[in-house]
């Protein structure tokens, strides 16, 4: 009788020891998480109006573009005629593109995002081609060698929305999100590195770059016909290829979403066909994906 009342004393001990240290871990995960929440807010207060406002949208103003069914073409009044399209492209731009699988989801934007540089896109929307005739487009989307000195300057006023990521994402919507869903240390731990272990010149970078006038989003749907790749969580995807340059070659439809700092708002929303192989260029070489870049910013400019 002693021995089974002892190892019921100790089991009931066990138990109690068990739900203590359950309780404790789970207090320090919430006073962690809250902690974490109250530093990301105290230096999102630190951010001008208008950087502040570029954090906030960007993840929703990406989701919009991945909407589906499409809502239809959309513009601001102001904005009816080319030329004023052009002066609007005349302002500072962030810049994303992806294909529509890779940013359909919030937790997948920021691999998506850190994949995304600037490309014929972003070349046509700030000098744009004299005409929609393929000779003229194939002049315009490679008139530059990507990535160059000659196109750096041309786009010197569009930035990849990467920069204000490498600096400014524990304040996004995304990050939020995930610190809300975060319920274990492992899970919490990488937040808090996030948070922390960002440098210094990233984060000014990131504030001068979340100044700009607009967001210009780029989303690529699937030609017609191809399976939708398998697109894991977060930390899955980031590892992954970009699907855009295994679908820029294919004729497919685009979209083009621009969102306005000063407005609060989209200001623009265009979807649109590239397709340089139905009507190709007599240029070579061909540069079919170049041409389907600048297509797409054609279509944005009015043209």
């Amino acid at each position: 009788m002693r021995v089974g009342r002892k190892w019921s004393i100790a089991a009931a001990a066990f138990v109690v020891f068990v739900c203590a240290a359950y309780g404790a871990s789970r207090y320090d995960v919430h006073r962690r998480k809250a902690n974490l929440a109250k530093a990301v807010a105290a230096e999102r207060a630190l951010l001008g109006d208008r950087s502040r406002a570029m954090v906030t949208a960007m993840d929703d103003v990406v989701l919009e573009a991945t909407k589906s069914p499409w809502a239809g073409d959309a513009r601001s009044a102001e904005l009816a005629t080319p030329e004023e399209r052009a002066a609007l492209f005349k302002r500072t731009m962030l810049f994303v593109r992806a294909a529509l699988p890779e940013v359909a989801r919030l937790d997948a934007i920021g691999g998506a995002v850190r994949r995304s540089e600037k490309d014929t896109v972003a070349l046509c929307l700030v000098k744009p081609p004299p005409s929609t005739a393929p000779d003229d487009v194939h002049a315009a989307a490679t008139r530059y060698w990507l990535g160059g000195a000659l196109f750096d300057d041309a786009t010197h006023d569009v930035l990849p929305l990467n920069i204000v990521h490498k600096g400014l994402r524990p304040l996004s919507r995304a990050f939020a999100a995930e610190l809300e869903e975060a319920d274990d240390h492992l899970s919490l731990r990488r937040l808090e590195e996030e948070h922390a272990y960002r440098q210094p010149l990233a984060i000014t970078l990131a504030r001068t770059a979340a100044d700009a006038e607009l967001l210009v989003v780029v989303v690529d749907e699937l030609p017609e016909g191809m399976a939708e790749p398998e697109v894991g969580k977060s930390l899955t995807a980031s590892r992954r290829p970009a699907i855009l340059p295994s679908i820029e070659d294919s004729p497919h439809y685009a979209r083009v979403l621009v969102w306005s700092s000063e407005r609060r708002e989209i200001v623009l929303r265009v979807r649109t066909r590239v397709d340089a192989k139905t009507n190709p260029s007599s240029r070579r070489p061909v540069a079919v994906a170049e041409m389907h870049g600048c297509q797409a910013a054609v279509a944005a400019r009015g043209l």
